[in-house]
């Protein structure tokens, strides 16, 4: 008996799925379950689909069971454990591409009540499942992402005030909140910068955006520049409209950089009382919580050590327990 990787994603720039699919990865081999990894040479596009759906279950062995890390997996296979990051593409259909929306509101809606188990990324997230698709009911286990703690230094980086901004080409991420509210933040603070990392991204609807004052919009930063900005910002901003977890949340708090996002109630729940919480879309008001970060530093070392304490609670170790509760419940075969 052994799991099968369906690696599809693995070879992809990564982003957040990707980024979780090889700590999964990981958590498997640290928990000693027999696995093995399948991968397409050609990742995107009709040719990774049709891998994914055509190929793919024709190399699985008999008795083994397929984990899929990042939302899709072949049709015909029932036994398989399938994790949903999000249902943005059901409930917000608009912010991708016109065949990427088509091919998930064809293909998850049948998958997902048809697999052995689901997995998810948060509690949110799970109850979603279980609202849209209430044949998943009791098949729906959260297994979180993890972060490793980085205790950076609790004193206002040197330089001027420095706002870090994740995954522009995004719609969910809402950019040009942040833009405005960078806008109006200047004309306090004409010193302040804005660092914009990301692409954007094949899979979602574009919109051409224009560089404000103050802004260097970088594209895609590899693992360690990325956490450069983050040890050098005054805060990550996240006002996002829509999420299912929030890793560039979690990665920014676990380093000791604060965080503003929106009033999620996911946010609210992964996060608690850790970000500067606003309401989506309100430049404004997002304006005057950078403000704050800027002009009253102890508040900002208060939310490195309310950010770093929540951290905490996403270790690898809480990910593994996590991970192994959920391959006991649907892949009992596993521990015989």
């Amino acid at each position: 008996m052994a799991l099968v990787l369906n690696g599809r994603c693995l070879h992809r720039p990564v982003t957040g799925v990707e980024r979780y699919a090889l700590q999964l990865h990981g958590a498997l081999q640290r928990l000693g379950i027999p696995l093995r990894t399948l991968a397409p040479r050609t990742t995107t596009g009709v040719a990774g689909h049709l891998w994914e759906q055509v190929l793919l279950p024709l190399r699985l062995h008999r008795g083994e069971v397929l984990l899929g890390p990042a939302n899709t997996g072949p049709w015909l296979v029932r036994d398989q454990l399938l994790v949903v990051h999000d249902l943005a593409w059901l409930e917000h259909p608009a912010w991708f591409s016109g065949p990427f929306a088509a091919w998930y509101r064809l293909l998850l809606p049948t998958l997902i009540p048809r697999v052995r188990g689901l997995l998810t990324v948060s509690r949110t997230m799970a109850e979603d499942l279980t609202r849209h698709f209430p044949a998943t009911t009791g098949r729906v286990h959260v297994v979180p992402p993890a972060a490793d703690l980085h205790r950076a230094p609790s004193v206002a980086p040197p330089g001027p005030p420095l706002f870090l901004f994740v995954g522009p080409g995004d719609p969910r991420k809402d950019v040009g909140t942040f833009q405005r509210a960078f806008a109006l933040l200047r004309a306090r603070h004409p010193g302040a910068q804005a660092v914009v990392v990301g692409d954007a991204g094949r899979v979602f609807a574009r919109h051409e955006r224009r560089h404000g004052p103050g802004e260097t919009w970088t594209g895609r930063v590899n693992d360690a520049a990325l956490h450069d900005l983050m040890d050098r910002a005054t805060a990550l901003v996240m006002p996002s409209r829509y999420e299912g977890f929030g890793l560039p949340i979690l990665e920014a708090l676990a380093r000791g950089c604060p965080v503003i996002a929106s009033d999620l109630p996911v946010f609210h729940d992964t996060f608690g009382e850790a970000p500067v919480r606003v309401p989506a879309g309100d430049a404004a008001t997002l304006a005057d919580a950078m403000n704050g970060l800027i002009v009253d530093p102890q508040a900002r070392t208060t939310r490195i050590g309310v950010g770093l304490a929540r951290a905490a609670r996403f270790s690898v170790a809480a990910q593994d327990a996590a991970l192994q509760q959920a391959l006991r419940a649907r892949v009992p075969e596993l521990s015989r």
